[in-house]
């Protein structure tokens, strides 16, 4: 298997931020797919779906009656609901750039948590800017991506 070896810079912001943004891990017509099915599914509601008034975060419309309460803040179950995105979760890109990051061979996919596609909308999202979750669970590693 192939592992894709991060530059010093790339490294040192894992390292230090928890996260990294590392591009070209989807091809023009992979985002193109994704965001596609991503805007059919937004624009249907289909479930399962996540509204920013269920999470009453700063920033969430106060209750199901306000101004925003229909606005979604996450498709849930996102490698379920379309081959399109089983395929580019389990693209070789995304497995050995992951490799790299963990330094070793073996990755897994988890399907829980935040297996969802992340909405950010105009007006009534909640200010919630990058974060890292690792407090929130009780993993015995924070080797989570």
């Amino acid at each position: 298997m192939k592992v894709h070896r991060l530059n010093e810079i790339e490294a040192a912001t894992f390292r230090r931020e928890g996260y990294l943004v590392k591009r070209e891990l989807a091809s023009g017509n992979d985002c193109d797919e994704l965001f596609n099915i991503a805007k059919e599914h937004l624009a249907e509601q289909m479930a399962p779906i996540e509204y920013e008034v269920d999470v009453q975060y700063p920033g969430s419309p106060a209750n199901s009656h306000a101004d925003g309460a229909d606005t979604s803040r996450r498709l849930l179950q996102a490698y379920s609901r379309h081959a399109i995105f089983r395929r580019w979760a389990n693209s070789d890109k995304i497995a050995s750039t992951l490799r790299g990051l963990f330094g070793s061979e073996t990755v897994e996919l988890s399907q829980c948590h935040h297996n969802c596609i992340m909405t950010k909308r105009p007006s009534f999202s909640s200010a919630t800017l990058w974060h890292q979750d690792n407090r929130y669970w009780s993993f015995d590693e924070e080797n989570l991506i």
